[in-house]
């Protein structure tokens, strides 16, 4: 599934996200405070799509039946 994190020829996140401490990233759609610990959530950057979000592979192997 394909996912766009920023309005189309735009820097302007279309995704926001929280890093728990055990590190590992919660995805939300629209900026505000995290729902369990009120902290504020963080706009979503290239460096945290390269580093966090997992990469699909298009392979039969990759999904789930």
């Amino acid at each position: 599934m394909a996912t766009d994190f920023f309005v189309e020829g735009t820097e302007r996140p279309l995704i926001w996200y929280y890093k728990t401490k055990e590190e590992e990233i919660e995805y939300f759609t629209s900026p505000g405070l995290h729902p369990t610990t009120g902290e504020t959530l963080r706009k979503i950057t290239p460096y945290i799509i390269q580093t966090y979000v997992p990469k699909h592979i298009d392979r039969k192997s990759s999904f789930v039946q």
